[in-house]
């Protein structure tokens, strides 16, 4: 097993023994240094993907990784990838370098491209979903890794509900290519004979 000296690990242990105190020394850092926390998962992600590569993945390794993915944990590659993926950098759409220091990049411009990102898959027909499901990853990676509370109640309020385009022509029962002038009726309708709650057509709406 080779060295991992973030996790403070090295192999002078059988190879079980080295994956116990792996999985050990990551739970003690996530504790103790929960900041961190990202940079300790990006290192369990390697241990993983390296016994993987080469055929055998102990249960306790295996275990550990995908409960934590299970958690969104999320690596320092898959931040960078959202920061990217929300407009950010110099040839993202915003034209804006992104900043993990609030006092130069403040919350409002996170929710700003977020939203934007989310009116931009809205738009882009039947891409819609995938786009959506991206944008709203990409929010909540960035929230979590900022540590803002701000951002996180934002994401958490709204995480339920969103609809794709899609589940909302379904919801009402309209074509996708409806005008506003029927979809209004439509809703009207929908709720007064629907078992679902208002607030579910008001999200379709």
């Amino acid at each position: 097993m080779a060295s991992h000296p973030e996790l403070h690990i090295y192999p002078t242990y059988s190879e079980f023994r080295c994956t116990e105190m792996a999985e050990f020394a990551y739970l003690a850092q996530c504790r103790c240094d929960p900041t961190n926390t990202t940079d300790y998962f990006t290192t369990l992600t390697a241990v993983q993907e390296a016994l993987e590569r080469a055929g055998t993945v102990p249960d306790n390794i295996q275990l550990l990784y995908t409960t934590e993915m299970s958690r969104g944990r999320f690596t320092t590659r898959q931040e960078e990838q959202a920061i990217q993926d929300l407009g950010f950098g110099p040839e993202g759409a915003l034209m804006m370098e992104y900043s993990r220091n609030p006092a130069e990049m403040d919350d409002e411009t996170i929710v700003n491209a977020w939203r934007a990102k989310v009116k931009n898959a809205w738009d882009s027909g039947n891409d819609s979903s995938r786009l959506l499901m991206q944008a709203n990853d990409a929010f909540r990676i960035i929230a979590e890794s900022r540590g803002s509370v701000k951002l996180h109640n934002i994401w958490e309020n709204s995480k339920d509900k969103m609809m794709s385009p899609e589940q909302a022509y379904a919801t009402l029962g309209v074509p996708k290519d409806a005008d506003d002038d029927i979809i209004l009726p439509v809703y009207e309708m929908r709720v007064s004979m629907s078992n679902l709650s208002i607030r579910t057509m008001l999200i379709a709406l």
